[in-house]
């Protein structure tokens, strides 16, 4: 497990004196490649985190990059309000912000890993609905770059299409949308991956929702592209339990 930087040790003690959150957030940031999936948002990006869940990505976007604005939305009031106050104690606050999105703009009922977006959400929900209840528009000229970090393998292949597409729409021409998932190899790796998921889902309770399956790189990519975007993957497990691939796709410019 990678050992948190000083900038992500800054994320974790913004969440005050509750240590369980503490640790939620420690275990988020390193259990994730966390910077790399940073570094992949432009330093002055207007940016879209979809489903923050407690914030730790959306802070140590905004903290690395000054001239970065991000939105993090989620269902869950306790994680958004708790990201809120982090954000405050981190002094981040005029560039990020959180938003908490009704059940009914919500995709189908889960969570994706432990950054909740649709907990108790309607099951015939377009995923897609969650841009406008984020109160974005579909041709995305408030954000530039939306961010679907462990998301898509709770929704399935169908739906998760349908989020891909909306993410393009949202950031129109120029934009870009940065995918981390996991991959279908080695076998050793997912099979951990998908025993701590069942955990969270199934007997803690700590993620809600169920986990589709994992949905392969090549359908990601291939939904980007027919959206016309300009698509690469990275591998980032090495020396990491999961394995964690990276999805960049660049929408061309009109």
């Amino acid at each position: 497990m990678p050992m948190l930087d000083v900038e992500q040790r800054r994320v974790v003690g913004a969440f005050g004196p509750s240590a369980l959150r503490r640790l939620a957030v420690t275990l988020r940031l390193a259990t994730c490649p966390a910077r790399r999936i940073v570094d992949a948002i432009a330093p002055d990006a207007r940016v879209l985190d979809v489903g923050c869940g407690w914030g730790a990505l959306a802070l140590l976007a905004a903290t690395t990059g000054p001239g970065r604005r991000v939105t993090g939305v989620d269902v869950d009031a306790t994680r958004v309000g708790a990201a809120e106050r982090a954000a405050g104690r981190i002094g981040v606050t005029d560039r990020v912000t959180f938003r908490q999105l009704d059940t009914a703009d919500a995709p189908e009922s889960g969570s994706p890993g432990s950054e909740d977006v649709g907990q108790g959400g309607n099951t015939d929900r377009d995923p897609g609905a969650l841009f406008g209840g984020a109160g974005l528009g579909s041709e995305g000229s408030e954000v530039d770059t939306v961010l679907i970090v462990d998301v898509l393998y709770l929704l399935g292949v169908e739906r998760s299409e349908s989020l891909l597409r909306a993410a393009c729409r949202t950031v129109g021409p120029g934009g870009r949308v940065v995918v981390k998932e996991m991959a279908d190899s080695p076998r050793w790796k997912v099979r951990l991956t998908l025993a701590q998921e069942f955990l969270a889902t199934r007997v803690t309770g700590y993620t809600t929702g169920r986990v589709a399956g994992l949905v392969p790189i090549p359908a990601i990519v291939a939904t980007l592209e027919s959206a016309g975007a300009r698509v690469r993957v990275e591998r980032v497990d090495r020396w990491d339990l999961h394995p964690h691939v990276l999805v960049v796709a660049d929408l061309p410019t009109r």
